[in-house]
């Protein structure tokens, strides 16, 4: 079994997703660092504990929906 489905056992696949190393593939449970780089974007750095490969990843937001 890979670590890919050991993961999918051990925490279901209706939680949070994991991410995975680009230069390894081990698992990266939690972002190194975050920063609000907008209302509606925030950037991640992940570090990999394996071999030290760090990324970034951006997660943007729907903007704020005003009622008429």
């Amino acid at each position: 079994m890979n670590s890919l489905q050991r993961a999918q056992n051990e925490y279901g696949s209706n939680r949070k997703p994991l991410h995975l190393c680009a230069n390894c593939g081990a698992y990266i449970v939690a972002a190194t660092r975050s920063e609000r780089v907008s209302e509606r974007c925030i950037r991640n750095v992940w570090s990999c504990d394996t071999c030290g490969c760090e990324f970034e990843t951006s997660a943007y937001f729907p903007a704020k929906l005003t009622s008429n």
